[in-house]
């Protein structure tokens, strides 16, 4: 399970050249914008993606999980290779709700 919470522009080399080559067919890719992934800029064949995108900037989602509180995100699915991983997928985000994304993240 890999979790890819780096910025837009800086995930596709990272993730192409450095993480994607070494995962195991049917591991787990989250990341927390879909951006890369509806563009198709991230080689994500052979793996289950999924997202989990909180809905306020990062210093909110800490302040809140350090409160014992949730926040909205949005959770997608887009390659699904073993679904033996998807239910890891929401990891108790969904405190305060989970808004379920289009199939095309």
């Amino acid at each position: 399970m890999v979790f890819l919470l780096v910025p837009d522009q800086v995930a596709p080399a990272l993730y192409n050249s450095e993480i994607g080559p070494n995962l195991k067919t049917g591991a787990l890719v989250v990341v927390a914008s879909g951006f890369n992934i509806f563009y198709k800029r991230l080689e994500v064949e052979g793996v289950d993606v999924g997202m989990i995108a909180p809905r306020m900037i990062g210093a909110g989602v800490r302040s809140r999980f350090l409160e014992g509180g949730g926040f909205p995100c949005f959770v997608s699915v887009e390659n699904v290779c073993i679904y033996f991983s998807l239910p890891f997928l929401p990891f108790g985000f969904g405190r305060v709700g989970l808004i379920r994304g289009c199939d095309r993240i």
